[in-house]
């Protein structure tokens, strides 16, 4: 009886810490490939002057994480043509949720993405991009923050949890 409970309360640390720290993991990978991604796209907006569709077609052959969301909104866009971009990228959001977007990573995207379509210099698509880089650092921020603190969190559980199997054995 004993080693079923010491059992369940390390199972239990080891998940419950496990699920603490992977959801922030999976925020800042999912925040690295969109910042990526936005580069792509500038760079094929501004130095190729390719059309937001296939800017954003091409981001989403990329392979990363947020590539997905920029292909689906391109197709999004290809299929309704007069559907506006910054709809368009929320309706993708909802298609493609990848996991770590929450509400306020979708509308900054979005409206990354209905800033550029209403770009026009090549200028004005730089400094979208850089005010969502700079939206998308303090994200980075926040989520390092959070991460920390619930690796915090996971060690005082395996802590305490020791703490409870060593109270058992006496």
């Amino acid at each position: 009886m004993k080693y079923m409970l010491i059992s369940i309360i390390m199972i239990a640390g080891v998940v419950m810490g496990n699920t603490f720290t992977v959801s922030a993991r999976n925020r800042m990978e999912l925040i690295k490939s969109l910042e990526s991604c936005v580069t792509g796209i500038v760079n094929a907006m501004t130095m190729r002057g390719m059309t937001l569709t296939r800017a954003l077609s091409e981001a989403g052959d990329t392979g990363q994480d947020a590539s997905v969301i920029f292909y689906r909104c391109s197709l999004i866009m290809k299929e309704n043509p007069g559907i506006e971009a910054q709809r368009a990228a929320t309706e993708a959001f909802h298609i493609e949720k990848p996991e770590g977007a929450d509400k306020e990573f979708i509308e900054k995207t979005a409206q990354f993405i209905g800033t550029i379509s209403r770009a026009g210099t090549a200028n004005q698509i730089d400094e979208a991009a850089a005010v969502f880089k700079a939206s998308l650092y303090e994200m980075a921020e926040e989520t390092k923050e959070i991460r920390m603190k619930r690796a915090k969190a996971a060690r005082n559980l395996c802590l305490f949890s020791g703490i409870a199997i060593g109270i058992i054995l006496i």
